[in-house]
């Protein structure tokens, strides 16, 4: 897991090919420039998605994925993602067509985000992402889907 902030995101383009396909078309672009929806870099190895969600302090959702890495950016609003260094109990079978597993309860570390802070998940790291920095919130976020595998 890396936590960090836009103005340090070409430190992470080193990870490999799709992530530095990632980091330039995200420097180009600029951080303000990205409305909601889902828009192709590099056909399936590199993608982003934007949404905006009201968020409620309903019960952590865990996951984790296998073949892609993710980085998730606040672009507005206020977020906490939870992080753990080792998975739970799987809760249901691998999905291979959306490349997620989820677990039941872990122990892990909450993270508060600002506006252009960014967290980055590499295959097999545990995180649950949506929850308010208190009862309640909202965010807007890009999630950056790398192809790792």
């Amino acid at each position: 897991m890396i936590l960090d902030q836009w103005n340090n995101l070409g430190r992470y383009a080193g990870l490999g090919k799709n992530f530095e396909t990632a980091v330039k078309f995200l420097l180009e672009r600029g951080m303000g420039s990205f409305a909601t929806g889902k828009e192709a870099v590099d056909g399936e190895r590199v993608y982003v998605s934007v949404r905006e969600a009201d968020l409620s302090s309903k019960p952590e959702r865990w996951e984790s994925h296998r073949r892609y890495a993710d980085i998730q950016i606040l672009l507005s609003g206020g977020e906490a993602i939870l992080y753990a260094p080792k998975p739970g109990e799987l809760a249901g079978a691998y999905n291979g067509e959306k490349d997620v597993e989820y677990f039941g309860s872990v122990a892990g570390l909450r993270c508060a985000l600002k506006p252009g802070d960014f967290m980055v998940f590499l295959p097999g790291e545990p995180h649950a992402p949506d929850r308010p920095e208190g009862p309640e919130g909202y965010s807007k976020k890009m999630v950056v889907k790398v192809l790792m595998a």
